[in-house]
């Protein structure tokens, strides 16, 4: 996979972080330090929704989630600031451009 090109999205530290769409959660877990506890959610749609920074997961790898499904809570990142790092990445894990 490369190195990603998402966006972090501010939220109050704690604050619900919902699936965009519905799929399979093909990883959950911290073993990554510099995205904190990360979930990557392989949608129906052929693409992964990937949610970095969380403090922490609520889903595990194996499960099926649904749009709108809590997936865990806003953390606080290295340089303090609270929220989530989003990112896109096709079937390949390429990350797409978010606008």
């Amino acid at each position: 996979m490369k190195k990603g090109r998402g966006v972090f999205i501010e939220a109050e530290c704690g604050a619900e972080v919902f699936a965009v769409s519905d799929g399979n959660v093909i990883y959950s877990g911290d073993d990554i330090k510099r995205y904190g506890w990360l979930i990557i959610v392989e949608s129906t749609d052929g693409l992964m929704y990937v949610y970095g920074n969380l403090k922490e997961g609520k889903v595990f790898k194996g499960e099926t989630v649904k749009k709108g499904n809590i997936l865990g809570y806003a953390g606080k990142g290295e340089d303090g600031r609270c929220g989530v790092i989003y990112e896109v990445r096709n079937r390949e894990g390429d990350p797409l451009k978010i606008n």
